[in-house]
C-alpha cells in the first residue's frame, strides 16, 4: 500500500490534496491483538529510507475476524514520519483500520491523518453500490459518496492478491484498489520480472521483482500515474518496495527496534532542500 503523490488540480472533498511530504504509503493503529503471529494473524514492521536517511516506520497487524456470518480480515496499520523542511521539523502520522474480505474486497474503514496537529478523520462504508465517506475536521463534518463496483479492492488488495496467488516470472495481473488519503479507486497493473538477490536492510534475499503502475483518477479527466517496484518471496509476501521518484524512497521489512529507531535519527532528512529545483540563470 502506497501514499499516492499529489494529483493535478485535485479538488474533490472525497479526495483531499496530499500532505507535502514524500510519496510513501504505510499506515496503522498499534493494538495488542498483534503482539505475536499465529495462522490467523500477522505482524510486520517496516522502515522508510530516503537517500540514506531513515525517516519513518510503519507497523501493520492483520487479524482474522468474524462479523455475524462474514469472515473478514481486519488490518490495523500505523505510519509515522519525521523530516525537516528547510530546517523546521515536520511530522506526519496516519492511522488506518480496514475491514476486508479474504478476496481483498473492502467492507469498511476508519482513518486519521495528523499533520502537525491538524487532524482529518475519514470513515468509509460500502452501502448499495456506493462508498459512503464521512470526513471530520475541526471545521465540522461532511459526507460524500463514490460509485463502488464488486471487483474493487480495499487498501490491501495488492498484498492479498499476491498472498492468494503469488505471481510467477513473466506473469501480469490487473486489479483495482482504493488508495489511502485520496480515497480514490486506482487501476493497478503488476508485472513480474525475475527472481534476484535483493538487499533488504542488512541481509540479502532471493525475491521476485514486480513492477507496479498505479493510475489514479483526477479532476478534469486527468490521471496520476505512479511507478514503483516491489520485491516478494515465493509465498507472495512483500519484503521491499521502492518508489520511482527523484527521491527514490524505499521501504523494507525489519525488526521492531530498528523501525522505531527511525524517528530518533540525530539529524533528520531535509525534504525541503532536497526537492529544490535550481532556476536557470539568464
Amino acid at each position: 500500500m502506497k501514499f499516492p503523490q499529489r494529483p493535478p488540480q485535485q479538488s474533490s472533498p472525497a479526495a483531499r490534496p496530499l500532505p507535502p511530504l514524500p510519496a510513501l504509503g504505510w499506515l496503522g493503529i498499534l493494538l495488542a491483538a498483534c503482539t505475536h503471529t499465529t495462522p490467523e494473524s500477522q505482524e510486520t514492521w517496516e522502515v522508510f529510507v530516503v537517500r540514506g536517511f531513515r525517516i519513518g516506520y510503519a507497523h501493520t497487524c492483520r487479524v482474522a475476524e468474524r462479523q455475524r456470518d462474514l469472515s473478514l480480515i481486519k488490518y490495523n496499520h500505523q505510519f509515522r514520519m519525521r523530516v525537516r523542511r528547510f530546517g523546521q521539523i515536520a511530522q506526519q502520522a496516519y492511522r488506518l483500520t480496514s475491514w476486508e474480505d479474504p478476496q481483498g474486497g473492502l467492507h469498511a474503514f476508519d482513518s486519521q491523518l495528523d499533520l502537525g496537529g491538524q487532524v482529518t478523520r475519514v470513515r468509509g462504508r460500502i452501502s448499495k453500490g456506493r462508498l459512503v465517506l464521512t470526513t471530520t475536521t475541526d471545521a465540522g463534518s461532511h459526507q460524500t459518496t463514490l460509485p463502488w463496483r464488486n471487483h474493487y479492492g480495499g487498501f490491501f488488495a495488492v498484498e492479498q492478491s499476491l498472498r492468494r496467488s503469488p505471481l510467477q516470472p513473466g506473469e501480469r495481473r490487473r486489479l483495482h484498489a482504493i488508495q489511502p488519503v485520496l480515497n480514490q479507486v486506482a487501476a493497478v497493473q503488476l508485472r513480474a520480472r525475475r527472481y534476484e538477490l535483493t538487499p533488504v536492510g542488512q541481509k540479502r534475499m532471493k525475491l521476485l521483482r514486480i513492477d507496479v503502475e498505479t493510475v489514479i483518477p483526477a479532476s478534469g479527466g486527468q490521471s496520476l500515474r505512479q511507478q514503483s517496484t516491489l520485491w516478494a518471496d515465493e509465498q507472495g509476501e512483500v519484503w521491499k518496495t521502492q518508489q520511482r521518484t527523484p527521491l527514490g524512497d524505499v521501504a523494507y521489512r525489519t525488526s521492531r527496534s530498528e523501525a522505531l529507531a527511525a524517528l530518533r535519527e540525530a539529524e533528520p532528512f531535509d525534504l525541503g532542500r532536497a526537492t529544490i529545483v535550481p532556476a536557470d540563470m539568464p
